[in-house]
């Protein structure tokens, strides 16, 4: 069943208590077993993560509000801890009056060079990792992106009791917006800082339709990314591995001496077969025929 519920703001959020797993390589320091309360997550602090290519600054907004909005909404949903927000994407892509607003905001603006293939995700992706490192849970985690290059991690930082928090486009990843507690649509956001309701929560991959292979640690949202999954030559492969299956090895062509009739089924045995003395003899007798 889809635990997605909607507040009286119209804010999509989710009350499953985040399941905890143990350390799995990203260096994250977790202590505690216990369920995180929505007191902590209130005070704790905030990092919230800006693609701007992907949510980009609609025409028209005053810079100034951007990060005044952003917290506004966090407010309304009780966010009250320290906050940083880290802008990243090609600056030269947003007018100058636009950047010369958001400069003495409460906001970090990091460019990123254009021409490198999904630079500002994998930039984002980084940072979002040390600075988790750097900061224990419990502490929120907000994502404005609608990018699903995303939604591995912040699956993983949810269960590592992290709150994630999401504002996303219209066109945002489904994948995206389950690993996400609450959800906002980013121009309701931008504009007012309100929290209006997210439109085609349906449309949402529910939990029960989710499958999981063990094997390759791989979430497919629906039955049919399953079973093209469980088809694929990277799972075939990590099912071989892990049964110790190797592929058989092309057996050699066999070899004839037709002056003999004589098969050998590799290289070895049919040198030493015109080597030897049979062979020899058969040779000799042809060459006093044919004199």
């Amino acid at each position: 069943m889809d635990k997605r519920r909607t507040d009286m703001n119209g804010v999509a959020y989710n009350n499953s208590v985040q399941q905890t797993l143990s350390f799995n390589g990203f260096g994250l320091k977790y202590l505690s077993t216990t369920a995180t309360t929505e007191a902590e997550f209130a005070t704790a602090k905030t990092s919230v993560w800006w693609d701007f290519e992907n949510c980009n600054v609609p025409k028209g907004c005053d810079g100034h509000a951007i990060a005044q909005n952003i917290k506004s909404a966090l407010l309304k949903r009780n966010y009250s801890g320290p906050l940083t927000i880290y802008a990243y994407g090609d600056t030269n892509q947003i007018p100058p009056s636009v950047q010369h607003a958001l400069s003495p905001t409460a906001l970090s603006l990091i460019h990123v060079p254009p021409g490198v293939k999904d630079g500002s995700d994998k930039k984002i992706l980084v940072d979002m990792l040390l600075w988790a490192m750097e900061n224990q849970a419990p502490a929120n985690i907000m994502l404005i992106s609608g990018d699903r290059d995303f939604a591995y991690v912040l699956h993983q930082l949810g269960m590592k009791k992290y709150n994630i928090l999401l504002a996303r486009p219209e066109n945002a990843s489904p994948f995206l917006i389950t690993a996400a507690k609450t959800v906002w649509l980013w121009t309701n956001i931008v504009v007012t800082g309100s929290a209006s309701k997210v439109p085609n929560e349906q449309a949402q991959p529910s939990e029960k339709n989710q499958k999981y292979c063990e094997k390759c640690n791989v979430t497919c949202t629906s039955l049919i990314d399953f079973n093209s999954h469980l088809s694929s030559k990277r799972h075939k492969k990590k099912c071989a591995n892990v049964i110790g299956v190797t592929k058989p090895k092309a057996k050699p062509k066999a070899l004839c001496c037709k002056l003999c009739q004589v098969h050998c089924p590799n290289e070895a045995m049919y040198e030493s077969h015109i080597s030897g003395r049979k062979h020899k003899n058969k040779l000799k007798s042809q060459a006093a025929e044919c004199r």
